[in-house]
């Protein structure tokens, strides 16, 4: 009887430090995945910053947008207004949202460029139609331009997109188009 009950002791400790391994290991995941989430939205400002290559397609101010909508990396439409000099998410106005990075992801979307132009060509084979990430940028006037953003050729390290739904002219981007398409609501978000 003494035997079954020491094995039995055994067990539950065996599985009480199996457990407690578990979560030790679910929590170092989870702050390497909130780590690089940080430090992967920091590349991405930092890049924001630099100057594209290519003919420069449209110019928007930054201080002249007054709305703009962007895809996340999560695939979720995010639609922000500029309100008394304060960025706001219109579906969710009790988050924080964080003016510098903003600031930013409007590096990407406010002087955009292009390093080639492809007419006559199937725009689907180049991921742009109705259904690619879509970003609009609206000045304070409420003029309205949408970038529909398609593929990534990694091996060439180009983007390609169309405006306002012309899908008959893909421009071709040096990359850093697409850089925008990997912030997450969670970057945006004031900490």
């Amino acid at each position: 009887m003494k035997n079954k009950s020491n094995i039995f002791k055994l067990i539950v400790a065996l599985i009480g430090i199996g457990i407690l391994v578990l979560m030790i290991i679910l929590y170092s995941k989870s702050n390497m995945n909130s780590t690089g989430g940080a430090d992967r939205a920091e590349v991405l400002d930092k890049e924001s910053q630099k100057k594209d290559k290519g003919e420069q397609v449209f110019l928007i101010p930054k201080d002249d947008v007054h709305e703009f909508t962007l895809t996340d990396a999560n695939g979720l439409l995010l639609n922000f207004e500029n309100t008394d000099g304060e960025w706001i998410c219109i579906d969710n106005t009790s988050l924080d949202i964080s003016e510098e990075r903003i600031d930013k992801v409007l590096n990407y979307l406010c002087d955009v460029r292009c390093i080639g132009i492809l007419t006559d060509v199937d725009a689907k084979s180049y991921g742009i139609d109705e259904s690619a990430k879509e970003y609009r940028v609206t000045d304070s006037s409420g003029s309205t331009i949408i970038i529909s953003i398609g593929n990534y050729d990694e091996d060439k390290k180009q983007a390609y997109f169309s405006i306002n739904y012309d899908f008959s002219t893909i421009y071709i981007n040096s990359g850093k188009l697409s850089l925008v398409e990997e912030y997450a609501i969670e970057d945006l978000i004031q900490l």
